[in-house]
């Protein structure tokens, strides 16, 4: 019984209210306890709510509401400044207004609806730091709401009611449908109202106000089916005047002042005249554009005339002699439902979408969600907001779309709307900026600048993390893991996250990005799952972000340092293991042709000093002794002896050929040059044959093959021996220079006549020469234009 306060500063002094007699204080078992500040708590008993001053030692205590004991009180908490939450056990759920120190509101159990209060016996309140409201029943769990969540305010006296009309009258009254054989009047505050009963026959049955329209005296009518109905100001009643010829399908009001009513019996004029409304097909129109199958009007600043026909079309129509002229008709826009006009654009909502009309040449397209950003939904009304935005009711809530921006965002049933589906005619702008949107089960008004989103970013925290699709166990929990290392095989991961904010969980939007991976952000939408397949070995940081239901980022997010181990067959260790092993054996390889090369060139050296030393020194013996037996011998013998003189010394000539080709000391291009000149010097001087030896662009100190250096040679020496022999020239040009990058070209010319034998000769020297040629892949061409000339180009010298 009563209250304990402890003072831990003072020595544990202790102080009791509401347990004595002797205080002014009633005597009460508190249940609960909200501390306003010092000098207020709200204190929870079994008697009511006591606000108590504990320095005044004085209580107001509240236990009734509408006239009822709400009994005792379980919990209480602040939820506005001006606010409070109780639970109580007679009443439930209550609202407490703490300047007017009342209980204002009964916050009803609905079981049956998803988003409203589901439990009974509520115990315990508990309001967190983003502002999410905790109630707890011992029997029936736990629900939340976030108290910043709702948006939207409902109008109480039309919750339940199926919105089918909204009017703005020009004495700025709002007109709208009630209950069934009922309308409401509000005031132009939008707060205070009145309901007025539909004065009609017996005859007549019990309806709604579908359409509300003014004639040009600004007398308010309405229309339910047939039916017209009548205001009158003076008695206060909406009455009953006279059946229209048919259904109506929507009224509308020229600049003017010409009333048109579709009907499904065609479009009439409607006028007023002695107490009778009197319906004519308006002439202006023609036979041609009268319809059974308007469904709405809308005349823009040009006085063009904007008709919906046939839920497919929209036909356009302008004035020119009294008369109506279809000007552009646009197909396959489903209903067109509501217009709104923005300087030259003419915005349209249809059930197939947004649809934007130049209103100077009366272009126009369709809006889509690929270009434009905006949804493909069954849209009911266009409003225009102060700060460039179109809001849209459609079947999925309210969207709030920005043109310029291309942006849109969604409102749902958790920001406080009616219901998600909303209806044809059932829209309201103010002047003020204020709208009104009506749908299946009621009426929202919001003010679209003074909305406020939930400020609170959302915490994001990981789930449960897969490795190669199969559960991975983690020595901390997963929420709590910070650095993960995995080795190469186990490289396929998927990570699960939530959004730690409650106003509206299914909503919380995602961004992820696997940093030296991705190389942007990864837009997840409401879906907090990732996965990466095959990931290549190497430190990974993977980062994620959220957004609360409202929009709200959380930029610093959550990240994952991840580690792929590397294999060891791709490791740098490895990779420089196999770099020197392939060094080595190269080295090796490389060591060994050198020695080779080396081994050969020695050979071939010592080859030709023991042809030149030993062979020449045979040859050149059986030369001279040759020479010297023919002196002394007789006159039959000579022949033969200068013969063998003269084959030792060709044998000589041929051997000091294949010694100099074989000599590895002669590779280089400068011993071809001197050996050719010697050979040249050696053939044509004595003929008295002038040589001139060119040598352009090539690398003298070049190493040549010796199979490229020995033929090249035989094709000269092959050259310079037959002009020697057979030419009448007196002059030889050799030419040696350089061919493409690599390559060398030689010409032999000489100046002399080439004479036409009228025989077959057995000579095989140009074949030779050009077999030589073919064997190193050089081109062969003879040309005896103007004189003998020969060319041989070889593409690679090397």
């Amino acid at each position: 019984m009563g209250l304990e306060l402890i003072d831990l500063e003072q020595n544990f002094q202790k102080t009791t209210f509401f347990a004595s007699p002797d205080e002014p204080l009633p005597i009460a078992a508190c249940k609960s306890i909200c501390i306003e500040h010092d000098s207020l708590w709200w204190v929870g008993t079994r008697n009511g709510l006591i606000a108590f001053n504990p320095h005044k030692k004085t209580a107001g205590v509240y236990s009734t509401y509408q006239n009822k004991e709400i009994g005792t009180i379980l919990d209480v908490k602040t939820i506005h400044d001006s606010l409070l939450i109780v639970s109580t056990s007679n009443t439930g759920v209550l609202i407490f207004s703490k300047q007017r120190r009342k209980f204002i509101q009964s916050i009803p159990k609905e079981p049956e609806n998803r988003l409203g209060l589901n439990l009974q016996g509520i115990e315990a309140f508990y309001i967190d730091k983003q502002e999410n409201l905790w109630v707890s029943s011992q029997r029936n769990g736990v629900a939340y709401t976030n108290l910043r969540k709702q948006k939207f305010e409902k109008k109480s006296p039309l919750e339940g009611i199926a919105m089918i009309s909204i009017f703005y009258s020009k004495d700025h009254t709002i007109w709208c449908n009630g209950p069934a054989g009922t309308v409401l009047r509000f005031d132009p505050d939008g707060i205070k109202y009145q309901t007025i009963q539909m004065m009609r026959p017996a005859a007549i049955p019990v309806g709604t106000i579908e359409y509300f329209f003014e004639d040009q005296s600004g007398t308010l009518w309405g229309v339910w089916e047939k039916y017209l109905f009548k205001w009158s100001p003076d008695k206060q009643t909406f009455s009953f005047v006279q059946e229209l010829p048919s259904n109506v399908l929507c009224a509308y009001t020229l600049a003017d002042g010409t009333v048109l009513i579709s009907t499904y019996g065609g479009i009439y004029r409607f006028q007023y005249k002695n107490k009778v409304a009197v319906f004519t097909k308006p002439a202006s129109l023609g036979n041609k554009n009268q319809s059974s199958e308007a469904t709405a009007f809308h005349e823009d600043r040009n006085q063009r005339l904007y008709i919906a026909l046939e839920a497919t079309k929209l036909v356009i129509l302008e004035k020119k002699k009294e008369l109506y002229q279809r000007r552009l008709v646009i197909e396959n826009i489903g209903y067109a439902r509501s217009f709104y006009e923005q300087d030259s654009i003419l915005w349209v909502a249809t059930t197939t979408g947004i649809l934007k009309i130049n209103t100077n040449d009366l272009t126009y397209e369709k809006l889509n969600e690929k270009i434009h950003k905006v949804p493909n939904e069954t849209y009911y009304c266009v409003l225009p907001d102060a700060s460039g935005n179109l809001w849209l009711s459609c079947n999925r809530g309210i969207i709030k779309y920005n043109p310029d921006k291309k942006t849109y965002r969604r409102y749902t049933l958790l920001d406080g709307l009616q219901d998600n589906e909303f209806n044809t005619n059932a829209y309201l702008l103010k002047p003020n900026g204020e709208m009104w949107m009506g749908g299946n089960n009621g009426l929202n008004v919001f003010q679209p600048d003074q909305m406020r989103d939930v400020p609170y970013a959302p915490h994001v925290q990981f789930t449960r993390l897969l490795v190669n699709d199969e559960p991975f166990n983690t020595e901390v929990e997963i929420g709590e893991l910070r650095n993960l290392t995995l080795p190469y095989g186990k490289n396929t991961l998927s990570l699960n996250f939530v959004a730690l904010e409650y106003s509206d969980p299914t909503q919380n939007s995602f961004e992820y990005k696997m940093e030296n991976y991705d190389r942007d952000w990864v837009t997840a939408g409401t879906n907090g799952f990732a996965r990466y397949a095959n990931l290549p070995p190497g430190r990974y940081t993977f980062k994620v972000k959220a957004a609360n239901s409202d929009g709200v980022w959380n930029e610093q997010g959550k990240e994952l340092q991840i580690f792929i181990l590397t294999p060891w067959w791709r490791t740098w260790w490895f990779y420089a293991l196999c770099i020197a092993t392939i060094s080595a054996i190269a080295y090796g390889i490389f060591t060994y042709r050198l020695q080779q090369a080396l081994k050969i060139e020695r050979i071939r050296v010592r080859i030709s000093s023991d042809l030149h030393d030993d062979v020449g020194t045979i040859l050149s013996g059986l030369a001279m002794q040759s020479e010297i037996l023919e002196l002394t011998a007789p006159e039959p013998s000579k022949p033969k002896l200068q013969r063998i003189s003269e084959l030792s010394r060709s044998a000589m000539s041929r051997m000091r050929d294949t010694v100099w080709a074989i000599d590895a000391r002669k590779d280089k291009l400068e011993n071809l040059i001197d050996r050719m000149r010697e050979h040249a010097e050696e053939t044509l001087t004595p003929k008295d044959i002038l040589l001139d030896l060119q040598v352009d662009q090539l690398a003298m100190h070049k190493n040549v093959s010796s199979q490229i250096r020995q033929a090249l040679y035989l094709i000269y020496k092959e050259a310079i021996t037959n002009i020697a022999k057979h030419s009448t020239a007196d002059k030889v040009s050799v030419k040696l220079q350089k061919l493409g990058n690599h390559g060398l070209e030689m010409t032999i010319h000489d100046n002399g006549q080439v004479k036409i034998k009228d025989y077959k000769t057995t000579g095989s020297g140009l074949a030779n020469m050009r077999m030589r040629a073919e064997q190193i892949g050089a081109a062969f061409q003879v040309d005896t234009t103007d004189g003998f000339l020969i060319s041989i180009q070889l593409p690679r010298l090397s």
